[in-house]
């Protein structure tokens, strides 16, 4: 196709608009299928006049696209009176076809169309492994069953994801851990860190001048920054005695459960251990209060917004209008708030 190009707009006989494409220097040039739609249509009429009336282009613009499918064929398509325009025999049998492969086309956009609108089908979501004792369960019980027509692939993720590449539909992750700076985020909700212990844990951790020591410690921490710190290097423990501790990078369920055993401490966001410290199997350890503490932003991800199906769309609604209302996750469990 050549450069300077304008679109105008023709109905076919199914009444479906398709693009004529112009161009302003070398004459009249249509794509190959409407090129086909157009021959068709004057077949079907047997007049240029009535077919450019109904195709809403003018005659002269007609022929030439007419003109332009004969040289790409080398076959003259129709025999012409000042009264009438009939097929020519060698036309006959690729008119059949291209009313045969048209009907094809329209069929596949039909159901490419209904599977882009429509409320059934499958939807693919990559979870980051903190997002799971954050409330998603609730939220995805909920769409299932609003939604039972929509299969729910769940994939838990602990890594950096690129979303562009991957076969996901959308990602509930850190921000920071989506590596497309072109995807969409919506915020979901934030949560700073804190450091927890099981209170068997506690008689053994020193105070050494009004400073928490953590000196001896096993300190589990979730590493959101792909081994560039360390959990020992956090900038938000200085109002500890940190001393000589062992500090592991691990996932959120490792870390969790390693405080729960009573072996160590924990270094992770506050949303994935309320529950815990709630019942007072967790406590926090040392100052509530930390002046500008590390914090977790998880957002919904997803790609461009005009080619998400409905099913996804309605999806991202949920998600986003249940953490922004601090609906509970969980009955009798805490909120979680849409981050401001």
């Amino acid at each position: 196709m050549n450069s300077m190009l304008s679109t105008l707009w023709i109905d076919d006989y199914a009444s479906r608009k398709i693009p004529l494409m112009l161009d302003q220097n070398n004459g009249a040039e249509m794509d190959l299928v409407a090129s086909m739609r157009a021959f068709v249509t004057i077949a079907r009429l047997g007049s240029f006049a009535r077919a450019a009336d109904e195709l809403r282009v003018s005659r002269a613009s007609l022929s030439r696209v007419i003109a332009d499918l004969e040289r790409r064929t080398g076959t003259r398509l129709f025999n012409r009176t000042t009264r009438h325009v009939s097929l020519s025999p060698d036309a006959e049998g690729y008119c059949r076809e291209c009313e045969n492969l048209l009907l094809q086309i329209d069929q596949v956009e039909r159901r490419l169309s209904e599977r882009q609108n429509g409320d059934a089908g499958q939807m693919s979501i990559a979870v980051h492994s903190i997002v799971m004792q954050c409330g998603i369960w609730s939220i995805l019980n909920r769409y299932r069953r609003d939604h039972p027509d929509v299969s729910l692939e769940i994939v838990v993720r602990s890594g950096v994801l690129n979303l562009e590449e991957s076969d996901f539909d959308l990602a509930i992750y850190p921000q920071q851990m989506i590596s497309n700076a072109t995807i969409i985020n919506r915020p979901l909700l934030a949560s700073r860190y804190m450091l927890v212990a099981s209170p068997s844990l506690l008689p053994r951790i020193a105070v050494v001048k009004d400073k928490i020591s953590l000196d001896g410690c096993l300190i589990a921490g979730v590493d959101l920054n792909q081994g560039r710190r360390r959990v020992g290097e956090i900038d938000s423990l200085g109002d500890y005695n940190r001393g000589s501790h062992i500090s592991v990078s691990t996932d959120a369920t490792s870390a969790v459960n390693i405080a729960l055993s009573g072996e160590g401490l924990a270094w992770v966001p506050e949303c994935i251990v309320r529950s815990e410290l709630r019942q007072r199997q967790l406590v926090s350890v040392g100052h509530s209060n930390w002046g500008d503490p590390e914090r977790i932003e998880v957002g919904l991800q997803y790609r461009d917004a005009k080619l998400v199906p409905r099913r996804v769309r309605r999806f991202i609604e949920l998600c986003v209008d249940a953490y922004r209302s601090g609906l509970p996750p969980f009955e009798g469990e805490d909120t979680f708030r849409l981050v401001a």
